[in-house]
C-alpha cells in the first residue's frame, strides 16, 4: 500500500512541476514554421494527461483535491518569485532581466487559475462521469474527449486574460487556434502511453466505481487521501 501512496505522491509532484514550469514560459511567444504559440503550451497539455490518470485511477475526489492544492502552490510560487525578483541585485542588469522575465508571472497565475477552474474541472468531471457511463471502459477515448473539451475552455479563458493588451486580437485568435490544434494532436499522441500507465496503476488499487460528489468546491479533509482511495 505504501508503494501505491508513493505512486500518487510522485504523480502529484510531477503535475506541480509541469504546471509551474509552464507558467514561467507563459509570456514567451515562439514561432515554429508558420505556427505561433506560447512556449508554455508545449508542455502544459501534459497536466491534463496527468490529471486524467489521477481521476481514472485514484478517483475524482483525489484529482479535485490535487487541483486545489495546485492552485495554492501556483500562488505561493508566483508571490515568492515576484517579491524576490524585485529585490535589488548587485548587478543592475540582472535585476532588470529577472523583472522582465518574471514580473508578469502573477498575472499568468491568475489567468491560468481562472482558466483551470473551468477547463481542468470539466476535464476530470467528464472523464469520471463517462467512466460511470461506460463502466470503466474506453479510457483512451474518454481521455481524448475530456482533454480536448477542457483544453478548449481553459485556453479561451486564460489566453485572453494573460495576453490581452500584450498581443492584438488577431494575434490572440491566431495563437489560440494553433495552440488548440497542437493540444488536440498531443492528446491523441499520448493517449496510448497514459492508457498503459493507467492500466498498470489500476491493477494496484481498488478501482470500484462509487457514487461521486461532482461539486468542485466541496473539498474533503486531507485524511480522505487514505490508502482506501475513496472516489
Amino acid at each position: 500500500m505504501n508503494k501505491i501512496n508513493n505512486y500518487l505522491i510522485f504523480i502529484a509532484m510531477f503535475y506541480i512541476s509541469i504546471d509551474l514550469s509552464s507558467m514561467v514560459f507563459a509570456y514567451k511567444i515562439i514561432k515554429i514554421g508558420p505556427i505561433i504559440g506560447a512556449a508554455s503550451s508545449l508542455i502544459f497539455p501534459l497536466t491534463y494527461s496527468i490529471m486524467d490518470i489521477i481521476a481514472e485511477v485514484y478517483g475524482y475526489k483525489t484529482a479535485k483535491k490535487i487541483l486545489w492544492f495546485g492552485f495554492a502552490c501556483d500562488l505561493i510560487f508566483a508571490a515568492l518569485v515576484l517579491i524576490i525578483s524585485y529585490i535589488p541585485s548587485i548587478n543592475l542588469q540582472e535585476t532588470i532581466a529577472y523583472k522582465l522575465v518574471l514580473g508578469s508571472l502573477l498575472r499568468a497565475v491568475v489567468a491560468q487559475t481562472i482558466g483551470v477552474l473551468v477547463g481542468a474541472f470539466i476535464n476530470i468531471y467528464l472523464i469520471s462521469k463517462w467512466k460511470i457511463i461506460t463502466n470503466g471502459k474506453h479510457f483512451w477515448l474518454r481521455s481524448i474527449g475530456s482533454s480536448t473539451i477542457g483544453e478548449a475552455l481553459m485556453l479561451s479563458i486564460s489566453v485572453f486574460i494573460a495576453l490581452i493588451g500584450v498581443l492584438s486580437l488577431s494575434q490572440l485568435m491566431y495563437l489560440i487556434m494553433y495552440t488548440y490544434l497542437y493540444k488536440i494532436f498531443f492528446a491523441v499522441a499520448v493517449s496510448p502511453i497514459i492508457s498503459f500507465i493507467a492500466s498498470i496503476l489500476k491493477n494496484k488499487v481498488d478501482d470500484t466505481i462509487e457514487t461521486i460528489n461532482f461539486n468542485p468546491f466541496n473539498i474533503p479533509n486531507i485524511q480522505d487521501l487514505s490508502p482506501n482511495f475513496q472516489k
